[in-house]
Order: structure tokens, then sequence, then C-alpha cells
């Protein structure tokens, strides 16, 4: 099967549009694990992303596809628990521990794609030397004259993270903080070309997404936190979930909380400007 590709930024290396997720792979039986890893390659997906976080996600993917390496892309997170660590913690000493211990797992010599999995201040990222107290200033030592877009994933980036990003790296990049999941295979709100960057938010709805913040009366709200939700049905909406018998785990996921509205579980905010 041959799937449209694009290339990875300016890496020169071409992925596949059509990534897979790992992280559904965590309570699945090891026989499906292994049938859907191989399937998504056979298939002609070459970009696979986990993480630590994702239970047993990496050992899977080295016990069953480190063999055929050089057929996907790899992208993993780092700061997640590793060790006696309890929780996501941005130290030097934790982040290397965490990216060997992915690759290991993964049977890998390199991976493709690092990733903070969460969105640290600056600050943080500064206490243990893993940034600015090494005076790291990418735009220093690297040509960024062709890079247009980054993009950051999960909660909205913190302000100091725009701020580093336009103050070290390029002030004219669009910066997007994204947010969705991967069982939407897309993203409720993200980044939009035509639209002011406001540090500290995510500019905008997905296009389909009709997206809105409910609060627990079920009324959609501003300037308040409250419930992401999605009030109508979206193109990438997934409409069963496997062996679920009357559909009950999946109405009971999405739909419980409010009638007939997707209930994503995520805690949110519309700001003035129109973002999250």
């Amino acid at each position: 099967m041959s799937l449209e590709t694009t290339e990875f930024g300016k890496t020169g290396i071409q992925v596949t549009r059509l990534g897979y997720g790992a992280m559904e792979l965590r309570n699945l039986p090891e026989t499906h694990a292994q049938n859907i890893l191989n399937l998504v390659l056979d298939s002609g997906i070459n970009f696979i992303d986990t993480s630590i976080d994702y239970g047993e996600s990496e050992t899977l993917i080295g016990k069953y596809i480190s063999h055929r390496r050089n057929q996907y892309f790899l992208a993993s997170k780092c700061g997640c628990p590793v060790g006696n660590v309890k929780e996501h913690v941005f130290t030097k000493e934790n982040i290397e521990k965490g990216i060997d211990q992915s690759l290991k797992r993964m049977k890998t010599e390199y991976l493709d794609l690092v990733q903070l999995h969460a969105s640290p201040s600056k600050a943080v990222i500064e206490s243990d030397d893993v940034i600015n107290n090494n005076k790291i200033i990418p735009k220093n030592n690297h040509n960024f004259s062709k890079l247009k877009t980054i993009c950051s994933t999960g909660s909205p980036l913190s302000k100091d993270g725009f701020n580093y990003v336009y103050n070290n790296i390029k002030k004219d990049v669009h910066l997007a903080s994204i947010s969705g999941g991967t069982d939407i295979v897309s993203c409720f709100v993200l980044g939009n070309l035509f639209q002011p960057v406001i540090a500290g938010e995510i500019q905008n709805r997905g296009l389909g997404m009709d997206v809105d913040v409910f609060n627990e009366k079920g009324l959609s709200v501003k300037n308040e936190k409250g419930e992401l939700v999605c009030k109508k049905p979206f193109p990438s909406m997934p409409i069963k979930f496997w062996n679920d018998e009357k559909d009950k785990k999946y109405s009971s996921a999405y739909f419980e909380k409010y009638k007939n509205i997707w209930h994503h579980g995520d805690f949110a905010k519309v700001t003035d400007y129109g973002g999250f």
C-alpha cells in the first residue's frame, strides 16, 4: 500500500501523513499488539509515536518490530516518571534516564524525535541546567531561515515557553500549541496562521470541530474553567470500541456526562480572544 508522505520539518525525512499513536497498546493482549504493530508497517505507515507513559508500548515496540527499525520514524517523550520518580520531572538527570530507558526498551540506538511530555515553564527547565543555564540559544548555532511553524502538543505552552522560542529560536515563526487525542486522530484546538499568537493560549478550534467549554450544568461558559466538549459529530470521530457490547463503554467514555455531546475529559477555558 502506498500512503501519501510529507517532509518532516526541514529534515529531509519523508514520513506518512497518517501515523500511529502507540498509546492504545497499553491495555491490549500481547498477541493483539504484535499484530497491530506489524499491520501498521505492512500498511505503509512509517511514523510511530509513543511514550514511557503509555504502559508497555515501548517494550512491545522493541519486542515485535525492532527488527524492522529501518522502516519507521520513531518519536517518544521525555520528562516522564522513571525509576523512583513518580511524576513528570524535567531535570537533566531524569530526561537522560528516560531517553536511555526508551532506547533499551525499544531496542534501538536512536530516537528520531524526543518531545517534552507536558509544557514545563522556562523556570522549570532552567532549574537544573537543562537549557538556559547551559546558555543554549539555538538561533546562534543553526539556520532557521526556512522554519515556518513550531507546534507544541498537550496543554497550552506556558508563556515562558513562548518567550523562549521567540527570543532564542526565531522571532517570525508561527508557534502553535495544539491539543486533541490519539482516539480522534486529530486536534480539537490548534494554531491558525491568520490569527494573532497569544502567549500561553491555543489559538482556535480545529476545522470541523464545534468545540466549546461547559460548566457542570451543561451550559456554555467563557472566561471560566470547565469541561472541553464537542457539540456536533466531527469527521474523525470514532464510532465504536472493539468488543463493546451495545456500545456501553463507548457511551460511558464520551457521552455520559452530557447527553449526545462529546465530553473529552479535558479542563479548559475560552478566552476573550477566542483561544483556549
